[in-house]
């Protein structure tokens, strides 16, 4: 089942949304099981090693060097999936290498004041979640716990994107 519904918008008289030249919305329905972004919170979760979780500052570890290319280690470049440790997920590069967009519009506050709880991200915002850092980054803007934005219609070699599927069943 899709989760994205894609559609042009009307004009907009009173240029209000000047940051979107395309003009295009998206709505999504999580709930569907086609391969979609992970939400914020569901990224975390991922990152942290999920019920597994050894409570490790990075994505399998304590130690950066061991699951993370960032820019002590990454020669300034991204590296493929996969060269260094799993978390405990057995899921690659959640810290470091290259960022990865979240579904979720971003709020710097959004999370102290949100359902602990699969929260869905801050109703209202111009830029979209960014999670796991990137290989230009310092060991401490990697961590699972560290958190970025950017506006919708950025594109670089620090941008990457992980997709998953929802399982209505569970």
């Amino acid at each position: 089942e899709p989760v994205y519904s894609i559609y042009k918008k009307e004009k907009d008289k009173n240029n209000t949304n000047s940051y979107d030249k395309k003009k295009w919305v998206v709505v999504s329905n999580l709930n569907n099981n086609g391969y979609r972004l992970l939400t914020e919170a569901e990224w975390e979760y991922a990152a942290r090693g999920g019920s597994f979780s050894e409570g490790t500052r990075y994505s399998g570890s304590d130690d950066p060097k061991i699951v993370s290319w960032y820019k002590s280690t990454s020669k300034r470049l991204s590296h493929p999936v996969g060269s260094k440790s799993v978390n405990e997920l057995g899921l690659y590069d959640m810290s470091g290498n290259v960022s990865e967009w979240c579904w979720d519009k971003f709020s710097p506050v959004y999370y102290r004041k949100s359902s602990s709880i699969n929260p869905e991200g801050a109703e209202k915002s111009s830029f979209r979640a960014v999670r796991g850092g990137n290989w230009s980054l310092s060991s401490k803007y990697i961590t699972v716990f560290s958190r970025s934005y950017q506006g919708p219609d950025m594109k670089n070699a620090l941008l990457g994107f992980r997709i998953g599927r929802s399982n209505p069943g569970n």
